[in-house]
């Protein structure tokens, strides 16, 4: 992987962990880890930095990472999820909508 690419890929992974989701066009996803299909050698790349990334921040065991897809065929996003993290916690003022 190249190096501005890896940083792309790394500032995505940043984004999820502050913000909680990241997203990123399929086709740009698979030009920053220079492949043609998404087998195991890709995803082990995206987990292994995850995991770097919890570490650096202090958390014991990385937080876990999800692969949104939603129920369209046309779906053009790679969207990821973290779930809650230690110490975090919701707050009913932020519910926009039920």
């Amino acid at each position: 992987m190249e190096k501005h690419r890896e940083a792309q890929l790394r500032q995505m992974l940043d984004q999820v962990l502050l913000v909680g989701c990241g997203a990123v066009r399929w086709d740009e996803l698979y030009l920053w880890l220079g492949v043609r299909r998404m087998t195991k050698g890709p995803w082990r790349v995206i987990r292994d930095m995850w995991v770097d990334l919890c570490q650096e921040q202090g958390h014991s065991k990385p937080i876990k990472l999800r692969l949104v897809t939603p129920d369209s065929p046309a779906q053009s996003m790679a969207i990821f999820r973290r779930e809650q993290a230690p110490g975090e916690k919701f707050d009913d003022v932020s519910i926009l909508a039920e």
